[in-house]
């Protein structure tokens, strides 16, 4: 599937990818890490389309180049889902309003119950 040396290339770039170490939870200080982890993560990532480039030239395009293709794909959007996941957050004043009405809602509906 991979023509020439390229085989060894990437044979050993995704053996690498599968080293990368992994963010354990509560390990992330700051956001300056958070930063540093992700381009980590993205130059890992830039390697991976000039690969696949270089597997899909040649006129024979079956099965194997297609999941070759999904599986890059779903690589960056696991990558994308972890981004979202570290920033996408609940803003403080949103959560507390949350929380001020379900006391409100259960202390009238308590109030009512006696009443």
């Amino acid at each position: 599937m991979f023509p020439g040396n390229s085989r060894a290339v990437s044979s050993k770039r995704s053996t690498n990818r599968a080293r990368a170490p992994l963010v354990a939870p509560g390990s992330i200080k700051s956001r300056e890490h958070i930063k540093e982890i992700i381009q980590r993560s993205q130059a890992v990532q830039s390697q991976l389309w000039p690969i696949t480039k270089q597997a899909l030239q040649g006129d024979a395009q079956g099965p194997l180049q297609a999941a070759l293709v999904q599986s890059v794909i779903a690589v960056l959007d696991a990558h994308t889902e972890r981004v979202a996941a570290m920033f996408d957050r609940m803003p403080w004043v949103v959560f507390f309003l949350l929380i001020l009405t379900a006391s409100v809602s259960l202390g009238v509906a308590a109030h009512n119950a006696v009443v």
